[in-house]
């Protein structure tokens, strides 16, 4: 890991200065000091959520039209399904080993520009008296999300793929073997499940900035990204404790721990019907 990161370093460090200073100086040019003296550094976190609710109104319209037709299971669909999931987990599997360096880039600059971006944020609002109770807590939120994001990069820089990196996907199959197929499948799932956590980082940023030049121009650009992102601010509790779960269940599935799971309870499950059939011939 730690050779990983300081080869990375040294090929990219221009690049990663060059993303702190243009997030820095763009944020602080962006973000324009408020004239509203409504919300100041002592808001709580429900006088911020009333505020922006009640300011911006926000109509969600009803598209969902219930299904009123039935259909029935058949056994075809579900041997559909399940080749189905074997394909994409094949494939899944495949596509994350052969491109697991360019994933470990990738999770590298996730993490850099939401540092840039975080701190950026941040410091406009406390200058400008509007980093709130709110706001302090999608602070925290969005540094937690990136010490997942560390620790997930942690995760796979212990994945051993040396040595099936540079296969086919046949000849991927035939040296890893099905159960090596399927354990980097799950992992695969769980770098998936990785990314939502840095999706939600990405639209809170939005959110506050946002919410901060809607108080100086109340324009309707700010006023169509609030009402887009609204909907995952306004109950941070409730996104605050998904996060953690989504978090949670992507490092189960990331370092193996799900797969191996699996294995025990199907060895042991074997294991009892061995016994159970040797106990009848008796």
């Amino acid at each position: 890991m730690v050779g990983w990161l300081t080869n990375y370093l040294e090929l990219n460090w221009i690049d990663m200065i060059k993303d702190v200073l243009i997030g820095l100086i763009s944020g602080l040019i962006l973000t324009q000091k408020s004239l509203n003296d409504v919300i100041n550094n002592q808001t709580t976190i429900r006088e911020s959520v009333q505020y922006i609710t009640q300011t911006v109104v926000v109509n969600y319209p009803n598209n969902y039209e219930r299904r009123t037709g039935n259909k029935r299971k058949t056994t075809d669909d579900d041997n559909s399904i399940f080749g189905i999931i074997t394909v994409v987990t094949i494939v899944l599997s495949y596509l994350y080993v052969k491109y697991h360096s360019e994933l470990m880039n990738f999770m590298t600059s996730l993490i850099v520009i939401g540092v840039v971006g975080t701190m950026t944020v941040a410091v406009k609002l406390y200058r400008n008296n509007s980093y709130d109770k709110l706001n302090r807590l999608w602070t925290l939120q969005l540094f937690g999300i990136l010490m997942f994001d560390c620790i997930q990069l942690i995760v796979m820089s212990k994945q051993d793929i040396s040595l099936i990196s540079t296969l086919s996907l046949s000849n991927f199959i035939s040296t890893a073997g099905i159960d090596r197929v399927a354990r980097f499948g799950v992992i695969g799932v769980g770098y998936i499940l990785s990314l939502l956590p840095n999706v939600l980082l990405f639209i809170l940023l939005i959110h506050m900035l946002s919410v901060n030049l809607n108080r100086a121009f109340n324009d309707r650009v700010t006023t169509f990204f609030i009402r887009r992102t609204v909907k995952f601010t306004s109950k941070p509790y409730h996104m605050l404790v998904a996060v953690i779960l989504v978090c949670c269940f992507s490092l189960f599935y990331s370092t193996g721990y799900v797969y191996d799971m699996i294995q025990k309870q199907q060895e042991s499950t074997m294991l009892l019907f061995e016994q159970s059939v040797k106990g009848n011939n008796k």
